[in-house]
């Protein structure tokens, strides 16, 4: 039993919040998934944007350096062209893995690669043929090779913006996100605290009422005991006087001082059927202060004591006249509220009956206990009239 308590506590008040728990991280997993794409799309656009406007910067280099060599012949302003040109074929490669999960702007990349080529192309012609001593300066002064740039550079700068504009979105969503996790690890603590407390709560409650159960079952028991015991007592002291006291009367006011003393009863009278077993005559009394027919004797079926002595069965008397069992107070003669009639039975049948008088009507462990002496002070009885009656005729 303890260890199914402490394995259902343990249920109640641990694998509730820690599966709230376990939810939360779970959420929490994902959000942090989220913000780590996130973070990983916004640094790929970044290095896409960086790229792009760093290939049309040296697009335009190369092209300065191509045109003012075709121009002036020196040989210094090519070193540039040669330097920048197989950069630029690498980085245009590059650029185009980089946006492999983008058709659009793919797209865009390999046109600018393609046109990137043609203008190298004719820029290699046209270095061959001033080599050869043919004028190229009027071709250059067209300017459709730094168009052909421009236009490049343009394109490029396109797919940079692009790029800027998808990291700052990834951005936005970096920070919602963030939000979202900073509101997720506050929600998931409130949410964690909160089942902790509504179980912890609970337990407390079901321990509570444990306990009072334990307490009900425990004063129960105890109730039990207490009045087994009283019992046992009981018994043992009626047992006690018969032994003690030859004499009926003598037994009579003991059993009628000890009867009234357990049951609350403030008043008493002991009955003692004849050898004949029809009549009863009253040899003892308890608190009674003057004559009543009640009081004398009764035959077998009269009264509420006789109806006792005929059918063996306790019998109660709630109206109860005014000159019944009269017991006295300090403020004068009164009648009792009820009368409770016990017959004592032996092994002929009834053999004395006793009336006890309440003010109020007593407890049912009270009533139990008169009922459970009933069969002992009727042996107990039987047993003395057999003895008085064997020495009355002995005499």
């Amino acid at each position: 039993m303890p260890n199914q308590f402490i394995d259902q506590s343990f249920r109640k008040l641990i694998l509730m919040p820690l599966g709230v728990a376990g939810g939360a991280v779970f959420g929490l997993g994902v959000i942090i998934v989220f913000l780590y794409l996130s973070m990983l799309d916004s640094g790929k656009a970044t290095e896409i944007a960086k790229l792009a406007t760093h290939i049309g910067t040296q697009l335009h280099q190369a092209e300065s350096s191509e045109r003012g060599y075709l121009l002036t012949g020196n040989d210094e302003f090519l070193q540039p062209y040669k330097d920048n040109v197989p950069r630029l074929h690498t980085q245009m490669q590059h650029l185009q893995q980089l946006l492999a999960g983008d058709a659009d702007q793919l797209r865009d990349a390999v046109l600018a690669e393609e046109s990137f080529r043609t203008w190298h192309t004719r820029v290699d012609a046209l270095i061959q043929q001033q080599a050869q001593g043919q004028d190229v300066v009027p071709i250059i002064r067209q300017g459709r090779g730094r168009q052909l740039i421009t236009n490049i550079a343009d394109n490029l700068e396109v797919i940079a913006e692009r790029q800027r504009i998808r990291r700052a979105e990834g951005l936005k969503r970096a920070g919602v996100t963030l939000a979202l996790l900073a509101g997720g690890v506050l929600i998931g603590f409130i949410a964690l605290a909160l089942a902790f407390a509504i179980r912890g709560r609970a337990e407390l409650q079901r321990v509570a009422q444990l306990k009072r159960e334990g307490e009900q079952a425990f004063a129960r028991s105890n109730a039990v005991l207490q009045h087994q015991t009283a019992m046992a007592e009981a018994e043992s002291r009626v047992a006690r006087l018969f032994v003690e006291s030859g004499d009926l009367a003598d037994i009579g006011q003991g059993l009628l001082a000890m009867l009234c003393q357990w049951s609350g009863a403030l008043v008493g009278a002991f009955y003692v059927a004849a050898e004949d077993g029809q009549r009863f005559a009253r040899i003892s009394g308890h608190g009674i202060v003057r004559q009543s027919h009640a009081v004398d004797g009764f035959d077998v079926g009269e009264g509420v004591a006789g109806e006792s002595a005929r059918t063996q069965q306790a019998q109660w008397l709630h109206d109860v006249p005014p000159n019944y069992m009269p017991l006295a107070s300090q403020l004068g003669d009164m009648a009792p509220s009820c009368v409770l009639a016990l017959p004592m039975t032996g092994s002929e049948g009834t053999n004395a009956v006793i009336e006890l008088g309440f003010l109020q009507t007593p407890s049912n462990d009270q009533v139990m206990l008169l009922e459970r002496l009933q069969v002992a002070i009727g042996h107990g009885i039987e047993v003395s009239l057999l003895r008085a009656r064997a020495h009355a005729h002995a005499v």
